[in-house]
């Protein structure tokens, strides 16, 4: 056996023990939490408890924090129970680690079935960090659902139309990033992100206990790094790229380097945040020993609250704003209305008849926005006559199915087919268009 599968074999058997101990220690505390598969790095992770994830009042919807995955389950069982009317709730999958994929169809039942109707569909948080997005979808749905009955558009647009919402389509990754100080882009199925054979070996560490993964910077002496001080930034906490050997400052992000690859990130800027929030999504630099750089700095940006999300104080603010273009979007669907159907008899032809159908968009969009014929995902809007009784077929030449295009706001169409039928004028037939 070789050296390089040695190293391998001996980091496998070590996540092993890991991962048991993990089980283990989850078992004994709610502090730690452990992520599901087989990996070459740590499977657990000490569980932060951040003031941006807790509830005003727990219970209550509010959106001044981030709510996780069981609080969203929650409402959305809540909004079933409350609104047997409107709200079909029901699991559309299982995430790796074994957690519901919950989504919730939302139109008034009375009016007709889902499928009948213009559908909107609309989801949040297909990647970890991006949690920002389930916020929205959230807002969405309790917005919809509290506003039935009051406002007259929304009562219109729940009546005629199918609004279909997944609020978290990545639990697993959704919990990681808020639970814990760890982020991922995707799944937490174990992945070889950097190619060298071993899954997720380096995760980043938490060294001085915050509860986040920010950034360190090391002197150096000049021209052995990559960035300096911005001088335009007079507290001295903006770094600015300057290139290889051009700096006295290296910058990694916090943790150790298991793997050695040496991975560095970028900063950027802060000042909105000087702006607006002031001292507070901003850690200063503090020494720290690190075990293998000496003596560095941690500090930077908070990751995950003002980096990639917004900060709790403007959250409603910025969910709210998506929610309505969301919705104006949802009221701006193509809308397809059959004006006439006519059965006639065909007097050249006895026991033949001609079905006339005629039917417009009454929405606002057409059917199909022109990026979407162009990268071509969607097919032609198409008129369907489905035969029911019984000695009644097409005649030769007669398609069923009929396409016709693209229907425009306003726009009217007429599809004609003919039928044999024995009898009088027949009743035999159903007509939609798909």
């Amino acid at each position: 056996m070789n050296t390089r599968a040695l190293r391998i074999f001996l980091a496998a058997g070590t996540a092993v023990l890991w991962f048991l101990a993990a089980a283990g220690q989850e078992n004994k505390s709610p502090r730690t939490y452990t992520v599901g598969g087989m990996r070459h790095g740590v499977s657990f992770f000490p569980r932060v408890d951040y003031e941006a994830t807790r509830p005003k009042v727990k219970g209550r919807m509010d959106f001044a924090h981030y709510h996780i995955y069981d609080e969203v389950v929650e409402f959305l069982r809540k909004w079933a129970k409350d609104y047997p009317d409107l709200v079909s709730l029901y699991s559309v999958g299982k995430s790796f680690e074994g957690r519901d994929i919950w989504q919730i169809t939302i139109t008034n039942k009375s009016t007709g079935p889902d499928t009948d109707k213009p559908g909107f569909f609309i989801e949040g948080n297909r990647h970890s960090g991006e949690v920002t997005a389930a916020e929205s979808a959230l807002y969405f749905a309790w917005s919809i659902l509290t506003h039935y009955g009051r406002d007259p558009e929304t009562t219109r647009l729940v009546d005629q139309s199918a609004l279909y919402v997944k609020v978290k389509n990545n639990p697993d990754g959704s919990d990681l990033y808020l639970l814990t100080a760890q982020s991922n882009r995707s799944t937490v199925r174990p992945h070889d992100d950097d190619g060298d054979g071993l899954l997720d070996e380096d995760p980043p560490e938490d060294l001085d206990d915050d509860g986040l993964i920010l950034q360190m910077r090391q002197k150096v002496e000049d021209g052995k790094g990559d960035f300096i001080i911005d001088p335009e930034d007079r507290s001295g906490r903006l770094m600015k790229r300057v290139g290889p050997g051009k700096g006295n400052y290296k910058i990694f992000s916090e943790g150790i380097d298991n793997d050695g690859d040496g991975r560095v990130t970028d900063l950027e800027t802060l000042r909105w945040l000087d702006e607006n929030l002031p001292g507070e999504y901003f850690k200063p630099w503090t020494k720290f020993q690190h075990p293998q750089l000496g003596e560095v700095e941690i500090g930077g940006f908070n990751p995950k609250f003002f980096r990639q999300n917004p900060p709790p104080e403007i959250l409603e603010e910025w969910v709210a704003k998506e929610a309505r273009f969301n919705l104006l979007l949802a009221r701006s669907l193509p809308h397809v209305r059959v004006v006439s159907l006519e059965s006639r008899p065909v007097r050249e032809e006895p026991g033949c008849y001609e079905i006339v159908g005629v039917f417009t968009n009454d929405g606002f969009l057409p059917t199909a926005l022109e990026m979407a014929k162009r990268v071509k995902i969607v097919r032609p809007d198409a008129a369907v006559l489905r035969l029911t009784g019984k000695g009644a077929e097409l005649a030769k030449e007669t398609l069923a199915r009929q396409e016709i295009g693209f229907l425009k706001p306003g726009e009217r169409k007429e599809v004609r087919w003919k039928v044999k039928a024995a009898g009088a004028a027949p009743r035999w037939a159903t007509f939609l268009v798909s």
